[in-house]
């Protein structure tokens, strides 16, 4: 415990993190810098629904797949 009450009160550590506050909000200002992160989570936001996409192509045998259920449902209606 008083190792951390030790960093906690450490004046080193409270600079660095105000200068780091400081940098962050500089950063958040700067609109290219936004439209850049912008880009980087579409992206990524891209790959995931493309990994989503292939898994569904994938055909899983565990389940029937909704076109069989909805052939069999059909042949009980007639």
């Amino acid at each position: 415990d008083s190792d951390t009450i030790q960093l906690c009160s450490n004046p080193y550590l409270e600079i660095k993190a105000k200068e780091l506050e400081n940098e962050l909000e500089k950063v958040m200002q700067n609109s290219s810098f936004k439209d850049g992160l912008i880009f980087c989570l579409r992206v990524s936001d891209l790959e995931h629904q493309a990994e989503r996409d292939e898994l569904e192509q994938i055909p899983l045998k565990s389940y029937p797949s909704s076109n069989d259920s909805k052939i069999g449902g059909d042949e009980e209606e007639e």
